[in-house]
């Protein structure tokens, strides 16, 4: 009977929150929706004057590069390549713009406008492909990430925008990784780790899979490996961006399965986070990720202004170009007296999520971190975020006296929210013979 009352409150309670995630108006701050319209914009950066968007977009059918005045907000070509791009990046000065055209490649050529000019150049290859594409501090040098085969290893290249060739630099890096990105001062840089899956061991073919966590590099002549950061957070991190002062890493974390295909990775909802950053001695503190956006929003590719935070979101089937403050949604000048009454006024699960989030990264009571996690639980449980609703449970865990009915919630907690992923995850290919076996063990238990 106990057994039973425990579970019949467990799902009115998810019930409760299920009703409760209802997007309502807020006290939180605002995202500020930039772009607008029945297809995709993305990969959004303000130039250096604050007064100017860049971003690509695909209105034309094609992928192009777009500029947008934020006060007019009208939207304009860059430039007419007659051919898809990607990645445009603009450089610290706000003088060019790098881009990677596919006009006369399939895999790809480094180009770059001149924005005073209006010309522009690319630099020559000999059967390699570009994945990647970014600018050095200095505005004089690019960072190119290519390969020369499909199975090959990932080549980092730093070489002068005024080289001929993408090989015609310094070869910095030897390995498989995504979206590296230079420090402030130059002295580091930060990627995505990522690992090649085979079926055979003796074979070079295979998926590409991000490994958790981000690999900082010392730039200098120590040729110290790299060292991997784990935020304590789940899932796996994607696209990290400097702040301008160079304080804060800015970061894309995928928490959960969003799409139950067994995989967390970049077909997942993302969440903005960011940690700081100290240069001197390449720390980041991983103890202090703070959360700035929900996973409502679906927010990638961060990119930090001087003022402001420029993401994209997900937005009615596609994807639009946000700003929002640097430091995230929750304001930084609320107390813990506003964060509550905020919370008890709020009707929005996710909402609820963020501001909790915040209230437990400044919480050390014990009493209040576990009514803290307690609630963090069960919300994430009913939006179906299991694997964030189990980071919470394991705090919990740890956070609970031994015996107490508390650890005994949170086991009963553990069995329940494997069965709600296993559950999910049978529209998905799971065999349901298997899912029988396995509940019917879990009942007996």
């Amino acid at each position: 009977m106990n057994h039973f009352i425990a579970a019949t409150m467990i799902l009115l309670l998810l019930s409760e929150v299920r009703a409760d995630a209802v997007e309502v108006p807020s006290a939180l701050h605002a995202r500020r929706g930039l772009t607008a319209g029945g297809y995709d914009h993305f990969l959004g950066q303000l130039h250096p004057d604050g007064t100017t968007l860049y971003f690509a977009g695909n209105a034309n059918s094609t992928v192009e590069i777009f500029t947008q005045d934020l006060v007019r907000g009208i939207p304009k070509l860059l430039f007419d390549e007659s051919a898809d791009v990607n990645q445009p990046r603009i450089s610290p000065d706000g003088a060019f713009v790098l881009y990677i055209s596919y006009r006369e490649n399939a895999t790809g050529d480094v180009c770059i406008f001149d924005l005073g000019t209006r010309s522009r150049r690319c630099l020559g290859k000999a059967g390699i492909n570009i994945a990647h594409v970014f600018w050095f501090p200095d505005s004089e040098h690019i960072g190119i990430l290519s390969r020369e085969r499909p199975d090959s290893e990932n080549q980092l290249w730093k070489v002068s925008r005024r080289a001929h060739r993408v090989d015609a630099g310094q070869l910095l890096f030897k390995g498989n990784m995504l979206a590296p990105v230079a420090s402030p001062d130059g002295k580091w840089l930060v990627y995505a780790p990522l690992s090649r899956i085979t079926q055979d061991a003796d074979s070079s073919d295979g998926i590409m899979r991000t490994e958790p966590g981000l690999m900082l590099l010392a730039l200098d002549e120590t040729l110290a490996p790299p060292t991997r950061f784990l935020p304590d957070l789940p899932g796996t991190s994607g696209f990290p961006a400097f702040s301008i002062d160079g304080h804060y890493l800015y970061f894309t974390q995928y928490l959960n399965d969003s799409n139950f295909d067994g995989n967390i990775d970049g077909n997942d909802n993302g969440v903005l986070f960011r940690v700081p950053f100290m240069s001197a001695t390449g720390r980041l503190d991983v103890r202090k990720a703070e959360q700035l956006t929900s996973g409502r929003h679906n927010c990638q590719y961060p990119t930090p202004s001087r003022d402001r935070l420029i993401a994209t979101c997900a937005r009615a089937g596609y994807l639009q170009i946000y700003s929002l403050p640097l430091a995230g949604l929750v304001p930084e000048q609320w107390s813990i007296q506003r964060k509550t009454s905020e919370l008890s006024a709020s009707r929005d699960a996710w909402e609820q999520l963020l501001i909790l989030a915040n209230q437990l990264a400044d919480e050390s009571d014990p009493e209040r971190r576990i009514r803290i996690e307690r609630r963090m639980v069960m919300t994430h449980a009913a939006l179906h975020e299991y694997e964030s609703a189990e980071r919470y449970l394991g705090y919990l865990r740890r956070d609970a006296p031994a015996g107490s009915v508390v650890s005994a919630w949170g086991e009963v907690m553990n069995e329940f929210i494997a069965f709600r992923r296993e559950e999910q995850r049978l529209g998905h290919g799971k065999l349901t013979k298997h899912f029988m076996t396995t509940q019917n063990e879990r009942l007996a238990r």
